[in-house]
């Protein structure tokens, strides 16, 4: 999937029921976008995805490295709509700091082979 880097998403905030959707579409769009800002580290998502998705939530550090490279990079690529105030709310999220991590991810992969 990658040259040198693996493409990164982030996505949300999830719905009442704990959902959150990553469409091939919106994909496709978010790698080009990264791909843009350094073409020499990314091959073409098209052409090269392996069919790997690892998904992870969150931690309160990643929010704020995420803020602090939205306000870095917003000039000279395109984020999503809201994106910047997503992050910014999930940090006031009361529940942020009370998340088990490890419960959750395995509840998700639990769901994932269900799917599978």
């Amino acid at each position: 999937m990658h040259a040198k880097n693996s493409y990164t998403f982030i996505i949300g905030p999830t719905n009442i029921e704990g959902e959150a959707v990553l469409s091939k579409a919106s994909i496709i769009m978010e790698a080009e976008e990264q791909r843009g800002l350094a073409l020499m580290d990314y091959r073409p998502i098209e052409n090269e995805f392996s069919g790997g998705i690892s998904i992870r939530i969150m931690t309160e550090e990643d929010i704020r490295n995420a803020l602090a490279a939205f306000k870095q990079f917003k000039e000279y690529s395109k984020y999503p709509e809201g994106y910047q105030q997503m992050l910014e709310a999930a940090l006031l999220n009361p529940m942020l700091k009370e998340i088990d991590l490890i419960k959750v991810e395995k509840l998700f992969r639990s769901k994932v082979e269900r799917l599978l």
